[in-house]
């Protein structure tokens, strides 16, 4: 596979910084080995991401990412479990940031690199992607490349080549690497003396929000995030709102998710965004089991959103809460 696109905007995304959304679809397998290693990685990742402040959206059912899903501003991608591309990235308009690195596990994901539709690697490719790694054949999951340790190596600045090589117990194995071997991602990160830029740019929120994590993030948990809450408000920071909500579902506080997944709806600007929060806020709801403020929200997204490419989701969402729940009948 050539692609001169790949170099481009690998060298593009190590001077400016690569900016975005990650998005990491576990499979909720929860068993301590065997299988559930991969789930563990990809939990890790989460992790990982929220102390440098990359605002991370984290699926953890057994279902991957729907199709229709609004993935947008997807600058790196982590997942498993499907033989073949699916889900956002079947979609003509889907196009990841440029530089964008995308993995997903399954134990043929490379093995071919000339079909834009088979597999994995060469599909995310296909969408932009500037790096990816996969497997020829089976190559059994502990030998395959840790994506935690991968997603760390990167994350400290290390290259491609280097993180992907820190990753894998074993060598001329199954797995191969597909991009610039030097590209460092998070270059930017470590310069010093890095030029500042006045100017505003659209990667301003993204920069913020990392700047203030690798501040703060020495403070207890709940300080920290009511610190950063109160300072994404007052930016009108959009992704860091929606990321700290995450934060508070994934911990089972749900109305404190709920609150904060309100403020980024009304925040973001595009549809896409906004369709995507509201999917989160609604099952937040859920969760409290307050179903008629889920779908009281969904009917009002829909009435504004109802042709976004997600909206289906939203249909499906409405029409499984408007079913009438079955009660068993009284005894006489």
């Amino acid at each position: 596979m050539r692609d001169s696109r790949m170099i481009v905007d690998a060298i593009a995304a190590e001077k400016s910084g690569l900016w975005g959304r990650a998005y990491v679809d576990g499979a909720h397998n929860t068993g301590g080995g065997g299988i559930g290693i991969g789930d563990q990685w990809l939990a890790e990742i989460t992790g990982q991401l929220h102390k440098v402040g990359i605002p991370a959206i984290y699926e953890d059912t057994p279902a991957i990412f729907p199709e229709g899903y609004p993935m947008t501003d997807c600058a790196l991608y982590y997942g498993w479990y499907a033989g073949g591309v699916a889900g956002p990235f079947t979609e003509p308009d889907f196009r990841f940031v440029p530089g964008a690195i995308a993995v997903h596990i399954h134990s043929f994901s490379a093995s071919t690199l000339r079909d834009p539709n088979s597999n994995w690697v060469a599909p995310l490719v296909s969408k932009g992607a500037a790096a990816s790694m996969g497997n020829v054949y089976e190559p059994y999951l502990q030998l395959t490349p840790h994506l935690d340790i991968f997603n760390d190596r990167l994350l400290h600045g290390f290259t491609f080549a280097e993180s992907a090589y820190m990753s894998i117990r074993v060598l001329s194995w199954m797995s191969v690497m597909v991009g610039d071997p030097l590209y460092r991602p998070y270059a930017s990160w470590l310069q010093i003396d890095a030029p500042r830029d006045s100017t505003k740019s659209p990667a301003d929120e993204w920069k913020m929000y990392h700047a203030f994590a690798v501040k703060n993030i020495i403070r207890p948990v709940s300080e920290f995030r009511t610190l950063a809450r109160q300072v994404a408000s007052a930016s009108h920071n959009c992704p860091m709102m929606e990321d700290l909500a995450l934060m508070e579902a994934r911990d089972g506080h749900f109305a404190e998710a709920a609150s904060h997944l309100q403020q980024a709806r009304t925040c973001y600007a595009q549809r896409d965004d906004i369709l995507r929060v509201a999917l989160e806020e609604a099952d937040a709801w859920l969760k409290q089991n307050q179903p008629k403020r889920a779908l009281e929200l969904v009917r009002n997204v829909l009435r504004t959103a109802g042709d976004a490419p997600g909206a289906p989701l939203l249909r499906k969402m409405e029409q499984d809460l408007s079913v009438p729940s079955t009660s068993s009948p009284a005894k006489p």
